[in-house]
């Protein structure tokens, strides 16, 4: 398991089951390739992956796993409404997402009011209750 609940392999698995064996998956707040990713179990079966990580050393260790299908980048997400949507197009992410993880430590919120052109099929979401909203 590499997610930190196994949430990103039950997606997967859904995924599976409804005959779907590739598609698009962007994580916000992407960690590391080694340890607690959603996205790596995506990126082992060939989808692709756009991944947003403030912390440099993460970024840097996905930047050394020379992983071929994750896009990797080093950008720091405002809290604030219409951001995520803003990033996403500046990365020239697809419209169509299948998964979109979100893991920033409570202002998933504020992120998803404003994301008004890209689609997603499914949306995970770290829920942290010691992070109000």
């Amino acid at each position: 398991m590499l997610s930190q609940f196994g949430q990103a392999e039950w997606i997967k698995e859904f995924f599976a089951h409804i005959g779907q064996d590739k598609g698009i998956v962007f994580e916000a707040g992407a960690q590391r390739p080694d340890n607690i990713s959603n996205s790596m179990c995506f990126l082992q079966s060939d989808w692709e992956a756009f991944l947003v990580e403030a912390d440099i050393r993460h970024v840097q260790a996905w930047q050394e796993a020379k992983i071929k299908n994750a896009n990797i980048f080093h950008k720091a997400i405002t809290y604030k409404s219409g951001s995520l949507q803003l990033i996403l197009d500046q990365l020239d992410v697809p419209l169509d997402l299948d998964v979109l993880f979100l893991d920033i430590d409570g202002a998933e919120y504020h992120l998803l009011d404003g994301m008004y052109k890209h689609r997603r099929k499914i949306i995970c979401v770290e829920y942290d209750n010691s992070s109000p909203l």
